[in-house]
C-alpha cells in the first residue's frame, strides 16, 4: 500500500509529527511518499532525506510587522496572491497525486490536499491540531470555521493531534465548532517524540526558539542579549535558534547557543524547564516529558497565545509577553524554585504515558479506509 502524506510548511510542528507517522508506516511495510512546502521542505530534507519528497507548491505565510505579529491588512492587501498560490498549490497537489498513484492520501492541515484527494476519489484522513483559526471580527470567525469544517468532514477520518479535555492544548480551536465536526475529532495525543527525565544536581534551562524566520528574529534580538551578558550562578542555558542544519555553536560561562540543536532530545531530558516560542508542538514535548514550559507567544499569533494560556490553566507554566522581556529572569526563577509546575508537568505525563499517537494515529488511518 502506498501513502501521500502532505503537510502544512509553516514552520516545523506538521513536518515532524508526519515524518513520525511517516516512519511508523514504512516500519510496518508500507511506502511512503511526503509533499510540503517553505519550511517544511528544509525541514525534512534535513530530517528525514531517505523518505521520497515531492515540492507541494510555492510558499504561502501571512505578511509580518517587525515585532513577529500578524500584519492582517498588509496580509488583506495581498489576498489576490495568497489566492493565486493557493490554486496553485491544488494544482500542484493534483499533479503530484496523480504521478505518485497512492492508496490513501493524508492531509496535516492543508486543504488543498483534501481537494486533489477528493477530485480524485482517493480515500483522506485529515490530522489537525487548530480545526478553526481564531479572528476577532465575528462574522470572519462564522465564515472561516464554517469553510473549514466543510474541508475537514470531506475526509474518512479527522485525527485531533491534541490531549483530550480538559489538558487540550488547542482549547480554544476546539469551541464553538459545529456538531458534525467536534463528534468526529479523534483525540490521539500531540504526534511527538518525549523522553524520560532525568533529575541532576544543576538547573538546566533548554531555550527553543523555533518557527518561521520572521517569527524568530524578534524574540533572538531580545532575548540572547540578556542571555549573553546573564549573571545567574545556579542555572544553566541551552538555547537553540531554530536554524535548521545550521552548525553556529557559542559558548559562554553558563549558556551555549546552537544554531540549530542536534542532540535535542538528550539536552531535553536533563532540561528541568523549557522555554519556547508558543508552539504546539514543543508545549507538547516539553508536558508529555514531565517539563514545565515558560512560553514567549508571538505577538497577535492566536494560535500560539491560545496554546501559552493552555500552559498556564492547567497548571504545567507561565506565559511571558515578548514586550516585557526583561522580566525573563524572574519568571525562569518562579518556575524553577515553585514545586507546583512540577508537579502537575509530572502527573500529566503519567497520565498519558501509555499512550502512543502514532500507533493510534496508524491505526485510525487504516481502520477508516477499509
Amino acid at each position: 500500500m502506498r501513502f501521500y502524506i502532505s503537510f502544512m510548511g509553516i514552520g516545523y510542528g506538521h513536518a515532524s509529527r508526519c515524518i513520525n507517522i511517516a516512519r511508523e508506516l514504512m516500519r510496518r511495510g508500507y511506502e511512503v511518499f511526503l509533499s510540503s512546502y517553505g519550511d517544511g521542505l528544509g525541514y525534512i530534507a534535513r530530517e528525514s532525506s531517505d523518505i521520497p519528497v515531492v515540492i507541494g507548491g510555492r510558499r504561502v505565510t501571512w505578511k509580518m510587522r517587525e515585532d513577529g505579529s500578524p500584519d492582517i491588512k498588509g496580509t488583506l492587501a495581498r489576498l489576490p496572491v495568497y489566492a493565486f498560490r493557493f490554486f496553485g498549490h491544488v494544482k500542484g497537489e493534483l499533479e503530484n497525486i496523480e504521478a505518485v498513484e497512492p492508496d490513501v492520501v493524508i492531509s496535516d492541515s492543508r486543504i488543498s490536499t483534501i481537494i486533489a484527494a477528493r477530485s480524485l476519489e482517493i480515500p483522506l484522513s485529515v490530522i489537525v491540531n487548530q480545526p478553526r483559526i481564531l479572528l476577532k471580527s465575528p462574522l470572519l470567525q462564522k465564515g472561516t470555521t464554517k469553510l473549514m469544517s466543510t474541508a475537514w468532514n470531506l475526509s474518512n477520518s479527522v485525527i485531533m493531534a491534541d490531549l483530550p479535555p480538559p489538558y487540550t492544548i488547542s482549547k480554544a480551536h476546539i469551541e464553538d465548532l459545529p456538531k458534525s465536526l467536534y463528534d468526529r475529532l479523534e483525540f490521539v495525543g500531540p504526534i511527538v517524540k518525549r523522553v524520560k527525565k532525568v533529575n541532576g544536581e544543576e538547573k538546566r534551562v533548554l531555550v527553543l526558539i523555533s518557527g518561521p524566520l520572521h517569527e524568530r528574529i524578534p524574540l533572538i534580538k531580545s532575548l540572547i542579549p540578556l542571555i549573553r551578558k546573564n549573571d545567574e550562578k545556579d542555572i544553566q542555558f541551552t538555547v537553540s535558534l531554530g536554524d535548521v542544519g545550521s552548525s553556529y555553536v557559542e559558548k559562554g560561562r553558563n549558556y551555549v547557543i546552537y544554531g540549530w540543536l542536534q542532540n535535542k532530545w538528550e539536552v531535553l531530558k536533563k532540561s528541568d524547564l523549557v522555554v519556547c516560542r508558543g508552539g504546539h508542538t514543543t508545549i507538547s514535548e516539553a508536558i508529555l516529558s514531565g517539563i514545565p514550559v515558560i512560553s514567549i507567544p508571538v505577538p497577535g499569533h492566536s494560535e500560539k497565545e491560545e496554546n501559552s494560556r493552555s500552559i498556564e490553566r492547567i497548571g504545567v507554566g507561565m506565559i511571558l509577553e515578548q514586550d516585557k522581556i526583561d522580566l525573563f529572569f524572574k519568571c525562569v526563577k518562579t518556575v524553577l524554585d515553585d514545586p507546583k509546575y512540577h508537579k502537575r508537568a509530572d502527573e500529566i505525563a503519567k497520565r498519558f504515558s501509555s499512550w502512543d499517537s502514532v500507533d493510534r494515529t496508524v491505526g485510525i488511518i487504516l481502520s477508516s479506509i477499509h
